[in-house]
């Protein structure tokens, strides 16, 4: 992919070859195990609901870790295990009915320790509370506030002409509006992994680009930045605008394509193997373990039968790992409820 005056360009032969690593390696996913974890129920209403609000708010989890019996818990894990907890208490709280008038309070109380809103580890809790707001009103109001029913609705599409499908309806709720749907991709992914919707049109499907994402991208070079301006605004973490993030992640996204096609790995399982990478042997706060590992922090055990060496998996292939130019690259720095 070349887009005339784009700053950044997919490198299909790096995006082939680690494909190529992927589909050597065998990885067979046992299921994903953040959200295995996060299941509060197996009753398929339930679990519908549950994770059509929580997907929704899957953004800004910087800082966001706590000791949570006994164990150290950080980032989407925390945030699920809280939620969890709080559904097996008070199982009609991810409902419609309570959420459409939820108060901020009430919120903050999910996301502390003790109980206490004052003690609450959530941020930006006013942003969430208005779009679950937004989502309870929304679902009451189209769909007798079933996520199950808004399923039945769009007939198996991601799209359609006539704007039915399962994307085109997410669109119109305050979380899923993303221009990219990195939100609705990851509610897709559960809603397939628990055998509750399939899509037919599987060209519209793409994988969920977070930020962990991005950075695997860049410093696997699937991706290459032909900006030295954007290359610099992403070595020094720079802040980012809308159309710097959003083009980068329409290149992240296309480049993933590519590596999903040359590898023959499903998009959702591509998807766990780059975001466990990228949140362990790739993460923003440490140097990269390309040659050496501690096993701190490993999710990529977690989700894959996989004996590691002690060193990241794509390090035979990886730019970033015989390259410092790509293995100091991070994603866009930027404050939105997007991703």
């Amino acid at each position: 992919m070349k887009t005339e005056n784009w700053r950044l360009e997919i490198n299909r032969q790096q995006a082939e070859a680690i494909g190529r690593r992927l589909a050597e390696l065998s990885w067979r996913s046992g299921g994903f195990a953040t959200f295995e974890a996060a299941m509060p129920s197996r009753q398929p209403a339930q679990l519908a609901d549950f994770f059509f609000y929580n997907s929704a708010l899957l953004f800004d989890f910087y800082g966001l870790e706590a000791d949570l019996d006994g164990e150290h818990v950080k980032g989407s894990d925390l945030f699920f295990a809280f939620a969890r907890r709080k559904a097996q208490e008070d199982p009609d709280f991810f409902t419609a009915p309570r959420l459409a008038d939820l108060t901020v309070s009430e919120y903050q109380a999910v996301y502390a320790p003790d109980g206490d809103p004052a003690h609450t580890l959530i941020n930006r809790a006013e942003e969430r509370v208005a779009i679950l707001r937004d989502l309870a009103r929304g679902l009451l109001r189209d769909y007798q506030g079933s996520t199950l029913t808004l399923l039945a609705a769009c007939d198996n599409r991601l799209h359609t002409p006539e704007g039915t499908g399962l994307l085109d309806r997410l669109s119109k709720f305050e979380g899923y509006n993303d221009p990219h749907f990195k939100k609705a991709f990851v509610l897709l992914k559960v809603l397939v992994g628990l055998d509750l919707w399939h899509t037919q049109d599987t060209q519209n499907l793409f994988i969920p680009v977070d930020y962990h994402l991005i950075r695997m991208a860049l410093r696997t070079g699937i991706v290459t930045v032909t900006d030295p301006a954007l290359a610099d605004q992403l070595h020094t973490r720079s802040p980012a605008t809308d159309a710097d993030d959003w083009e980068i992640r329409e290149v992240v996204k296309r480049a993933y394509k590519v590596v999903e096609e040359s590898s023959g790995i499903g998009v959702f399982v591509l998807d766990e193997i780059f975001w466990t990478i990228g949140r362990s042997c790739c993460h923003y706060a440490r140097p990269p373990r390309c040659t050496v590992c501690d096993f701190t922090d490993c999710s990529v055990m977690k989700s894959f039968d996989y004996e590691c060496p002690g060193r990241c998996p794509l390090a035979t292939t990886c730019l970033g790992a015989r390259d410092e130019v790509y293995r100091t690259f991070f994603e866009p720095r930027l404050v939105t409820t997007f991703y």
